[in-house]
């Protein structure tokens, strides 16, 4: 039986990656297999009884190329049979993650990180475990991928992943990377927006707001004779100091809290200076006598610190009216008494503030035909 080649005429090995191939033959009786012409570094060809050889071995990365081997088969009878072997050493090679294995990002800000790797045929990427809220991973099948998004501004923390790189060469190459979340850049101001003086009293009032970074301040505003800004490190500041008698009154003041990184935040803050506390008194007539249709008002003035709150009992002539502004010291009675209103009326005006007992103030008005 003559001597004939049966396996294909050719085999691809890829670069670090061990594979092998089986020569075959038939005929009887079995041949004894050759090679010659030169074989990578790395592979060898073992011959081996009834007819095989075997081609093996693991070619370093510089052994890529094309290798032409005229593989002969000779048995005990003297025939021979031959068979050009292309072996081809792939220039290809196993996926490698090439990307950092850490990144830091901000709550609140967007983010692009970029995941990369290297190896041919390109590589495949895909990740595992859980990203931040807000942060997406998308392959963009050129060796590289991309972490994006905005995270979420309440989260911080450590957020631990993995990257695979797969190009069907050798093993999957495998990557831990971790993603740190730094708390997002606010700025919030935790105190009040209005702030309360005394008159020739020494007062003290704190400004403060929370960020990362701390935030510092400007004030925008006229403050109170004898009332100073006093910044402070930290997200804090102080406005103190002994406002002059002169100086009551309300100062609407503008502060800005900035920290370089969030968008700077603003509060109106409102700072008034008082008198010193004081119980509610009346000031001003309490009986005044009229007619139907004369224009009639009734004056009073209402000491006390802070301003009083006032309240009337009692009913009032038909066609007047009480007049009390929110604030004001100064109060009235007025209008035109209508034809139907004649007679003799008692109020009652009641006056707190905080200070001592609400007060009372009898009032008095008579309309006449």
């Amino acid at each position: 039986q003559p001597v004939r080649f049966t396996s294909a005429s050719s085999f691809t090995m890829h670069p670090r990656s061990y594979s092998s191939f089986t020569v075959q033959t038939t005929g009887v009786p079995s041949a004894t297999l050759v090679a010659s012409g030169r074989l990578p570094a790395g592979v060898v060809f073992d011959a081996r009884p009834g007819g095989t050889a075997v081609l093996a071995g693991d070619p370093p990365m510089t052994a890529g190329g094309t290798y032409v081997l005229e593989l002969t088969a000779t048995n005990d009878l003297g025939v021979t049979a031959q068979q050009s072997f292309r072996l081809v050493v792939s220039a290809q090679r196993a996926p490698a993650v090439t990307s950092s294995s850490s990144f830091d990002v901000r709550g609140g800000t967007y983010a692009k990180l970029t995941v990369s790797a290297s190896g041919d045929p390109t590589p495949r990427l895909s990740l595992g475990g859980r990203l931040p809220d807000g942060l997406h991973f998308v392959d963009k099948g050129n060796g590289t991928g991309y972490i994006y998004g905005t995270p979420a501004r309440t989260i911080s923390g450590v957020y631990h992943l993995e990257v695979t790189a797969t190009n069907g060469i050798g093993n999957a190459a495998h990557q831990s990377v971790a993603i740190h979340v730094a708390l997002a850049p606010t700025i919030t101001f935790t105190t009040k927006a209005s702030a309360g003086f005394t008159e020739r009293k020494y007062g003290k009032f704190a400004i403060h707001a929370v960020g990362s970074p701390a935030p510092h301040f400007t004030v925008s505003g006229r403050l109170p004779i004898g009332l100073r800004y006093f910044p402070k490190p930290g997200g804090l500041a102080y406005i103190a100091g002994t406002p002059w008698r002169s100086a009551v009154g309300r100062y609407a003041l503008t502060v800005t809290a900035s920290n370089g990184v969030a968008r700077p935040v603003t509060q109106r803050l409102v700072i008034s200076v008082g008198f010193p506390p004081a119980a509610p008194a009346f000031y001003g007539s309490r009986i005044v006598t009229t007619t139907v249709h004369a224009y009639t008002k009734l004056r009073i003035v209402v000491g006390g610190s802070p301003v009083p709150h006032l309240s009337l009992s009692g009913r009032l002539p038909a066609g007047l009216r009480f007049v009390a502004p929110r604030g004001h010291r100064v109060v009235f009675i007025a209008g035109r008494p209508y034809l139907s209103s004649p007679g003799a009326y008692e109020l009652v005006l009641t006056a707190s503030n905080g200070v001592g007992r609400p007060v009372r103030e009898q009032l008095r008005i008579v309309v006449r035909k």
